[in-house]
């Protein structure tokens, strides 16, 4: 996993300080949602106590600083990390191109925003649904990329990725769905993420270019939007002025 040191800069940036906007969950949260069956709304809190965060370097591991970061949260659109991961691992294999066209089944398109507004029967290619991640976080394009990797079911696929997390050493790591939309069952910590992050960058350096893209353009959906990336590291410089 060796790499320059300004390529680990990149991702501690990126990938790792956005570990401080992992939803948190009190303790009796945390015993109650291993048991849940039923998703519901978390109220958020901002209390240094009740959020987590890690920053570690990039090309060594070393953490550089950590609050939390072995408690119970929710991963929220940190979860298409491993979505992203498990499709490269798929074009490394020859499963899928970047032509591939993937289809819309109606639960992909029919994903809370954020979305590209794809429609039952649509179709994406592979390339433009990395973008789609990458730029717009968009749920409906997780769910068929799930979908196309995980014989047509999103909850088949979401067992790939815990198990990819636990081989990856992400112990406390639980998915149940691909795009980090509000469920009781998707568990993790900023410890867990922090490891998907750097196997993210350092297992696919082919593929971090993704991440510095700032907008797509497809036959279903233009987007000028900035990068995911790009927005977060922004809104954590605005958290300190």
């Amino acid at each position: 996993m060796g790499a320059s040191k300004g390529f680990g800069s990149r991702l501690a940036v990126f990938g790792l300080m956005a570990l401080a906007l992992l939803a948190p969950l009190s303790s009796a949260e945390a015993a109650k949602a291993r048991h849940a069956k039923q998703v519901r709304a978390v109220r958020v809190t901002s209390a240094p106590e009740k959020d987590a965060a890690i920053v570690v370097d990039g090309a060594t591991g070393k953490v550089l600083y950590a609050r939390n970061p072995d408690a119970i949260r929710y991963p929220a659109s940190l979860t298409k990390m491993m979505t992203l991961y498990l499709l490269f691992d798929a074009i490394e294999k020859g499963r899928v191109a970047f032509d591939t066209p993937m289809n819309t089944s109606v639960h992909a398109a029919s994903q809370s925003p954020t979305k590209v507004g794809l429609q039952p029967g649509d179709t994406i290619t592979v390339d433009t649904a990395i973008k789609a991640l990458t730029v717009l976080s968009a749920n409906d394009v997780a769910v068929v990329i799930a979908e196309a990797l995980g014989g047509g079911n999103e909850t088949y696929f979401a067992s790939l990725m815990t198990e990819k997390a636990h081989e990856l050493g992400m112990s406390q790591t639980n998915f149940h769905n691909a795009s980090g939309l509000p469920d009781l069952q998707q568990l993790t910590t900023a410890r867990d993420m922090a490891i998907l992050g750097r196997h993210l960058a350092y297992d696919f350096p082919q593929y971090f270019r993704y991440f510095s893209v700032t907008g797509f353009r497809s036959e279903e959906h233009t987007s000028e939007l900035q990068s995911l990336a790009y927005l977060v590291c922004r809104l954590l410089l605005e958290k300190k002025k």
